[in-house]
This record gives structure tokens, C-alpha cells and sequence, in this order.
């Protein structure tokens, strides 16, 4: 696995499995591989489900900019449908996101990110790196137990313009509940 949080005392906790096209130059070669990446994509989840059963786990995939023309929305289809819209989580990924890189016009260590010039019609916004990131935190502030991750929990709530002070009562009262066993 690429990305994940793990705890000794809890296990893995958050998992991001990434998949590339980097280096397929035309759609065609790109197109060919997909059912490789979908088959390791699929192994990869039954597999961790099976272990880790309350763990967050996205899937990730980067494509060339080439992709744009023609097989994106076999990339698309792929990703939502790794998502499993309206089944259990059980038996799906938590989030997917596709990242469209242009390596032809990277400069430096600079690769320019094509996502933003993208219509919601050419690629959800559920696929879109924010939005996966944001997923699987709250995902991630679901399943984990209350007491854990408080700075980012914190962190969220700012960012939201929510107040964290109902956040730092029930920590306490969490704590003070340990403290008493």
C-alpha cells in the first residue's frame, strides 16, 4: 500500500491504494491496462476489508493528460464503480479520486494538475482530490474512536467555521472516563 495510518493499538486505520498511467503515452496503451488496474484495485479491498474491517480505504488513480481525449469516462466508470454507490461500505471503497497530470508541460518539479479545467459532466466532483480527501478524513473521524485524532478533528471543525468546544468537552469526558477504569 502507498499511503496509510496505522495505530499498534488499533490497527490500520486509514488506507489510500494508488494506481498510475504515468507512462502510458496514447489512450489505447492506457485503456489496455485498465482491467489490470481494476483487478489489483478489487484484490487490493477484499483483501484489507478482511483484515482491517473499520478501516477508511480510498483508491487513487493518476492519468496523463492524454486521457482527456476519449478515455476518460472509462476512468470515471471505473472509480464510481469501485465506490459501489448505494451498497454497504463493506463492499466498496470509502472514497475514489481521479488526478489528470500533464507531464508533456511539467517544468521543474512541477507537474500541472488538469482537474480543475474539468466540467462536474466530464468528471464528478465525488472523484475530485478534495473531495476524496475530505471523505475519507470524515470517514476516517466516524469509525475512529472518539477520543483519538483530536487535533485534526479540531482542525476540521475551524476550517468549517464550527466551534470546537463541544469537541473538547466530550474528549474530556472520554478521558476522565478511561482515567476512572
Amino acid at each position: 500500500m502507498d499511503v496509510f495510518l496505522a495505530e499498534w493499538d488499533r490497527g490500520l486505520e486509514l488506507l489510500i491504494s494508488t494506481k498510475t498511467f504515468a507512462l502510458a503515452s496514447n489512450p489505447a496503451e492506457a485503456m489496455k491496462n485498465l482491467p489490470n488496474r481494476w483487478e489489483e484495485f478489487d484484490g487490493d479491498l477484499k483483501n484489507l476489508r478482511g483484515r482491517f474491517p473499520l478501516a477508511v480505504i480510498g483508491a487513487l488513480v493518476v492519468v496523463p493528460a492524454a486521457t482527456i481525449r476519449g478515455t476518460l469516462p472509462a476512468f470515471v466508470d471505473m472509480m464510481v464503480k469501485l465506490t459501489a454507490p448505494g451498497r454497504p461500505w463493506v463492499n466498496a471503497y470509502d472514497a475514489a479520486a481521479i488526478v489528470i497530470a500533464d507531464w508533456d508541460e511539467a517544468g521543474g518539479d512541477m507537474v500541472p494538475i488538469l482537474n480543475a479545467h474539468l466540467s462536474p459532466d466530464e468528471l464528478p466532483d465525488e472523484l475530485q482530490p478534495a473531495q476524496f480527501f475530505d471523505s475519507l478524513l470524515r470517514r476516517l473521524f466516524q469509525r475512529a474512536p472518539f477520543s483519538e485524532h483530536l487535533a485534526a478533528r479540531e482542525a476540521s471543525l475551524r476550517a468549517e467555521g464550527l466551534d470546537v468546544a463541544t469537541l473538547d468537552t466530550a474528549a474530556n469526558i472520554t478521558d476522565a472516563a478511561m482515567d476512572e477504569r
